[in-house]
Parts: C-alpha cells; structure tokens; sequence
C-alpha cells in the first residue's frame, strides 16, 4: 500500500524559514494542494509543475504585454503557486534532482525578464532595467556571502540577536527576517498591475535598497537573512 502523506509530514520538509507574501499567503494555497497530489495524484510529478509555472509566467507576460494587467497578474500568481508547489512536492515524494533544480531555475530567470519586459516596455524602460539590476545584484550578493559564511565556518544566522522578541516571533513563525526576492516580485507582477505599473517596480526596488542597507550595515558576513 502507497504511503498516506499527511500535513506532518509536508511540515518536515518545507524551510524553516521562507518569504512572507510565501508563508502568509500561498503556502494556504500550496501546501493542502501539494499534498493532495502526493496523496491522490502521484503520476503529477514536480518537474510537471515547474513546466506549468513557465507556460504559465510566459501566458502572463504576454498579457501584460497587451495590457490586460489584471488578468496577467493573477496569471502570474498562479505561476507561482504552481513554483512553489514543485519544490514541496519534490522534497515530500524523494523526488528531486539536478534536472528539476536547472528547470526550477530556469522557469524563475525567465518569469522575471519576460514579466519585467512585458510590463515595463510601454511604460517604464528604465524603470523596469533597474529592478532587473536590483535583483541580480542581490543575487551575486548572496553568492558572495554565502561563499564568505563557508570560508570562516560560520552559520549565516550566527549574528543575529535572538533575544530579540521580533526575531523569535518571525522565526517561529518561518518567516524570513527581512522581505526578499518574493515580496518584489509580488508588488512589480501582481499588486503593481492591479494599482500601479510604475510604483510596483518603485516600491519593489525601494525594498531592495532598504533590505541591503540593513544587510549590509548589520551584521557581519552580510548574509544573515539569505534564504535557505
């Protein structure tokens, strides 16, 4: 008999900690999904969900492009439903490997460009190139710290102050100690469409220069609130 997989189960290998619109939104949405295909659908397998959220970020940058904003932002919330989903699903069923990571990767890179382009071309280029910048700056950022926490042997989180009642709550909670790569996406792709093109891409940039200034003035390898 099929092992029954249960909310146990799936608690044990999602992150400790994740992005808040992640916890405090999807995870609602993906967990209860990811299990009821563990239990019922296990043929699904997760590189089918990773191929589902890149067709579907494409359809979404395809209809921000004709300017149908709120049908390309729930598109692209799907998306990344479905992104989320395949992680979890991979770690649950013992299925993941190289070729599911190369394909998780490249379904991330080209949700953002084609959503940035698809967004930002008829309204704000500029904009749009520079919340791009923000966001692989970030990345080379987390590289080169994560590089640094492996050369002294030092854990990433080992600077932050846990007697703080703010850090234990967002910790206990699995949220991330600071907003990241998600929650600009979040407000560029989804509430930016709804509201506003241009300060959606403001706000998430905004966002990324306050969480480095934070990193970066904070604490010690710089790269304590790197995602896991």
């Amino acid at each position: 008999m099929k092992k029954k997989y249960s909310r146990e189960d799936i608690e044990n290998v999602i992150k400790k900690k994740d992005a808040w619109w992640t916890v405090l939104v999807i995870d609602h949405i993906a967990i209860p999904l990811t299990l009821f295909v563990a239990n019922y659908i296990p043929f699904l397998s997760p590189n089918i969900f990773t191929l589902s959220s890149l067709i579907t970020s494409l359809l979404a940058a395809f209809y921000f492009f004709k300017e149908r904003f709120l049908l390309g932002a729930v598109l692209y919330e799907i998306a990344f439903l479905f992104d989320c989903i395949d992680g979890k699903l991979a770690k649950l069923t013992k299925r993941q490997s190289i070729s599911g990571l190369w394909l998780d990767k490249i379904s991330d890179k080209t949700r953002l460009y084609f959503n940035t382009i698809g967004l930002s071309i008829k309204c704000c280029p500029l904009i749009g190139i520079t919340f791009v910048f923000m966001y692989l700056w970030d990345e080379i950022d987390a590289i080169t710290y994560e590089n640094l926490s492996l050369k002294h042997k030092k854990d990433k989180y080992e600077t932050i102050n846990t007697n703080s009642k703010i850090t234990n709550f967002l910790l206990k909670h699995r949220l991330a100690l600071l907003p990241s790569a998600v929650e600009m996406d979040t407000l560029a792709f989804f509430i930016g469409p709804i509201v506003s093109l241009k300060w959606g891409f403001i706000l998430a940039i905004t966002l990324a220069i306050l969480r480095k200034i934070v990193i970066h003035s904070h604490f010690k390898l710089g790269n304590a609130f790197k995602e896991e």
